[in-house]
């Protein structure tokens, strides 16, 4: 079961970017992947959360902005 952690990137202009990690115990591969949406976007998190789900059950460590 992956280990999932929601935190807050405060950038040097004062603004924060909440994102989400997901890391694996034991991952399939040293390779992570960072999805950063946005593009034709439907506004519901429909990619993200079908990602999110595909990854995590091929066992692959992966970051999104939140």
């Amino acid at each position: 079961m992956p280990v999932t952690t929601h935190d807050i990137l405060l950038t040097n202009e004062k603004r924060s970017i909440a994102y989400v990690k997901h890391y694996h115990n034991r991952p399939k591969s040293g390779v992570g992947v960072m999805f950063l949406g946005g593009f034709r976007s439907d506004m519901s998190g429909t990619k993200a959360s079908y990602l999110e789900n595909w990854f995590i059950n091929k066992k692959y460590n992966w970051i999104y902005h939140h």
